[in-house]
């Protein structure tokens, strides 16, 4: 039997770009769990970002694993902060999402307050396939295959959510 996820879309306060009015966002999140150096931290909700290049994490989440942020390598990241430059500081972590976990790397910063989960250490791990079930009301599919996924399928559509097999 295979592993899986499931990982569904929540709403998120945004700016409509054409009207500037403030409007609801639908992004994808899947609840994970952190660990470093065997300290295991709290359940929270990260954004499956596909558009992401690697995981970034606020400070504040590494900090309540153990870790000494600013003694990881520095990163200088672009695409958020108003398209400034921000410091993050590149760890080694251990993501566990339902019953799977695997080891990965994230840059954790503090500017960043949304947890994303990106191609590089996230994206890139054995996931036998993503079937991407997300439907708009017109029928258009939402999300496209994303680097580093090794298959990709889209079962028949089902709003709201989405599944993702681990190998």
């Amino acid at each position: 039997m295979a592993n899986w996820f499931s990982f569904t879309y929540r709403p998120y306060p945004g700016k409509d770009f054409k009207t500037g009015e403030l409007v609801e966002i639908m992004r994808p999140t899947v609840p994970i769990v952190i660990s470093y150096k065997g300290n295991v931290g709290w359940e929270f909700q990260a954004l499956v970002d596909s558009g992401s290049d690697r995981n970034l994490l606020p400070a504040e989440l590494g900090e309540d694993v153990g870790i000494d942020i600013m003694s990881g390598k520095l990163r200088r990241i672009q695409g958020i902060g108003k398209g400034n430059f921000v410091n993050a500081y590149a760890h080694k972590i251990k993501i566990f999402i339902s019953n799977y976990s695997f080891d990965s790397e994230a840059d954790f910063c503090y500017e960043q307050q949304a947890p994303l989960l990106g191609r590089d250490g996230f994206f890139n791990h054995r996931f036998d396939k993503l079937n991407y079930n997300i439907v708009r009301t017109t029928g258009k599919v939402v999300h496209r295959n994303p680097i580093g996924i090794n298959s990709y399928h889209l079962s028949e559509p089902v709003a709201g959510g989405c599944v993702v097999y681990l190998s």
